[in-house]
């Protein structure tokens, strides 16, 4: 993935500062502020970070997205679910070996017909 340059980190944050300025920190100083003008883009690049960062600071966590890890264990002592899970288990068990006694059926007449087709 191609880093960005110095010229669009600046522009960047500069985006994320003008869109942020109205909300700005009231500790910030009017130096700290006068720091974005500066003219080297090193300490441009550098106040603005720190800005971002205070800011970003003041935002809460956001919420983490739930996913099936957050379901591992929910029901481990539970009866119920126990019951659930050792019925779904019988009810596996009884298509596989349907699925087994088919097969066997099916391989059985395609080995028939297969003799029946040698013979001729």
């Amino acid at each position: 993935m191609k880093q960005p340059t110095l010229a669009e980190r600046v522009a960047a944050l500069e985006k994320h500062v003008v869109q942020l300025i109205v909300r700005r920190p009231p500790e910030a100083s009017a130096e700290e502020l006068m720091a974005m003008s500066r003219p080297t883009l090193e300490e441009r690049v550098a106040a603005l970070e720190k800005h971002v960062v205070q800011l970003l600071a003041r935002l809460p966590p956001l919420p983490q997205p739930l996913d099936w890890r957050s379901t591992v264990g929910m029901f481990a002592s539970d009866e119920v679910m126990k019951q659930i899970d050792a019925e779904g288990r019988k009810i596996r068990e009884a298509d596989r070996r349907r699925t087994k006694k088919e097969l066997g059926a099916a391989d059985k007449k395609h080995r028939k017909a297969s003799r029946q087709r040698a013979k001729r």
